[in-house]
């Protein structure tokens, strides 16, 4: 699964513990490393790999490898900064949906009987995707440009709750994205009137309460210890949202 004969492809997800669907498959992100899965090899850097127990040894059951795959690799804005949402059906019409992130800022939408595998010509393949951050990865990029002030990274794992799924990256509000017609909107339907730093906490922890509103709280742990600084919004939910870790 990580790469043989080649270089990287860890395990980290910013943090997130692997995935577990109903069935006994696990879910996991790879990180920057060699990729040759599209030509028959055994290297998965940058994938998101679905894998089963077949007695003492994992399979790959299924993959899913960004179309651009060579430049997060190369600029270190890779897939595995994150890990998997499992989604519930409720808000997906009836299909087995998941949502990963990566640090270049681009959220996938998947459906978890067919990952996609890799298409040189785009992510058409998959259910959807878009990009929260404001930049991507281009020839032009380079290493500084991506890990600078102004990029948008994602980390850790969203959040769902009730058909809505909550994100939040570096230098950036907290985003709150909806499903409609068993799709996320690309448009956020509400955001934090404060942002995170340079280096975000986006490991979520979601309480949700029936009946009434709640204050979303997020803090930036890190930057709380050091300067006292907390964020608060409220917003019609019932849901209280912070987040806690920092890379």
């Amino acid at each position: 699964m990580v790469p043989q004969n080649g270089g990287g492809g860890a395990f980290w997800q910013g943090g997130a513990a692997p995935a577990v669907d109903a069935s006994g498959n696990i879910y996991l992100n790879s990180a920057d490393g060699s990729f040759n899965a599209d030509q028959g090899g055994n290297n998965y850097g940058d994938t998101l790999l679905k894998l089963h127990l077949n007695g003492s040894s994992f399979q790959v059951v299924d993959w899913l490898t960004p179309y651009d795959e060579a430049c997060i690799d190369l600029d270190d804005l890779e897939l595995g900064s994150a890990g998997i949402a499992l989604l519930p059906t409720d808000s997906t019409n009836g299909a087995n949906l998941a949502i990963a992130l990566s640090k270049q800022g681009r959220l996938f939408l998947v459906n978890t009987d067919n990952l996609g595998k890799f298409n040189a010509g785009g992510d058409n393949q998959i259910k959807e995707e878009f990009m929260v951050g404001a930049y991507t990865c281009s020839a032009t990029t380079t290493g500084a440009d991506a890990d600078g002030p102004n990029w948008n990274r994602l980390y850790g794992t969203a959040s769902y709750w009730n058909g809505n799924v909550y994100m939040g990256a570096s230098n950036m509000a907290l985003m709150q994205y909806q499903f409609q017609n068993g799709l996320l909107n690309s448009t956020p339907v509400a955001m934090s009137p404060t942002t995170y730093g340079h280096r975000p906490g986006d490991i979520a922890r979601l309480r949700c309460y029936v009946g009434f509103d709640r204050a979303l709280e997020q803090r930036e742990e890190r930057n709380a210890r050091r300067a006292g600084r907390r964020h608060r919004f409220f917003y019609s939910g019932g849901c209280e949202w912070s987040s806690g870790y920092d890379l």
